[in-house]
């Protein structure tokens, strides 16, 4: 697959603490009234802690996060155009300032999950993973040998680490007493992708996902075309639902939620994406803005998911 070619594994960064959710929003609104103000910005000084009200180590995280998430470039301390449209700044009122909306929600997920080299354990899990349910000590083996056979360099505690980190994003750590000591914390929570069945046996929920709109569907399958090595046309179905990479794997959605979806994509896309089932082929074909000008054609489509 495509996305394996050119891997790069991400295991660390995260100082063993999931993304909470008012991370991202902090963190761009902090690096925005600096560099307002003229400031000379550093994550590493005494001020960063005070004003992000977290300690050293949760700076350290928030960088990492926004980073991977896409909406912080990490090496220059600055905001992303993805960032800027989700949480605001120089160029205006942000879609989602508060990070209040399950659309962005989606969005990180699929930011963090649909290519390795974002954090290579969360897009393992739900990339190459095939078993509905799957329990702890697995997941570590899996990703330990996933990594040996990729030539990736990573310790045992370093794997168990981006393990349970990953686990906690999504499911609430429970205390020694059964109290979720995660509940409202973790951004990703919210969506409902797995399912604890034990302390340590959790499973997919794989289905409609009612809360994924229709246009980020749309965006993550656009972003995931535009991935592959060889540029086309046309998509067929079994690679929007199954590929390695691709929103039927990332966000797992049924194939008939799937089908229902991309019944829509010609109305949602002023038919720049066309849904056609034509002599046994079942593919997306690809035309006018989303060809002419692909990046507007994207940001249309990301405005439209919040509306």
């Amino acid at each position: 697959m495509s996305s394996e070619v050119k891997f790069h594994a991400q295991l660390t960064g995260h100082e063993t603490f999931p993304l909470r959710q008012l991370w991202l929003s902090k963190l761009v609104r902090y690096i925005n009234q600096a560099q307002e103000s003229g400031e000379v910005l550093t994550l590493s000084a005494n001020k960063a802690i005070v004003e992000l009200g977290v300690g050293k180590n949760m700076v350290s995280a928030m960088r990492f996060w926004a980073d991977a998430a896409g909406i912080v470039n990490s090496s220059s301390l600055s905001v992303t155009d993805l960032g800027q449209t989700i949480f605001g700044g120089e160029k205006g009122h942000g879609l989602d300032e508060c990070c209040s909306n399950i659309t962005t929600q989606w969005l990180v997920h699929w930011q963090l999950a649909s290519t390795p080299s974002k954090f290579t354990a969360m897009w393992y899990l739900f990339n190459k993973v095939t078993a509905p349910t799957l329990d702890r000590e697995t997941f570590f083996q899996g990703l330990c040998d996933f990594c040996k056979s990729m030539n990736v360099r990573a310790s045992n505690p370093t794997v168990k680490r981006s393990v349970d980190v990953t686990l906690r994003s999504y499911i609430p750590r429970l205390s020694g007493k059964g109290y979720a000591e995660d509940l409202i914390e973790p951004l990703l929570s919210e969506l409902d992708l797995l399912e604890p069945r034990s302390r340590d046996v959790f499973a997919f929920r794989r289905g409609a996902h009612p809360t994924l709109p229709d246009a980020l569907f749309a965006y993550a399958l656009f972003e995931y075309w535009e991935r592959q090595s060889i540029s086309t046309s046309s998509l067929d179905f079994n690679r929007i639902a199954h590929d390695i990479g691709s929103p039927g794997k990332v966000y797992k959605l049924d194939p008939e939620s799937i089908n229902d979806r991309l019944y829509r994509l010609s109305d949602l896309t002023d038919e720049c994406l066309i849904w056609t089932e034509q002599a046994g082929l079942r593919q997306v074909i690809k035309r006018g803005l989303a060809n002419s000008n692909p990046a507007e054609f994207k940001l249309n489509l990301l405005r439209k998911a919040y509306l």
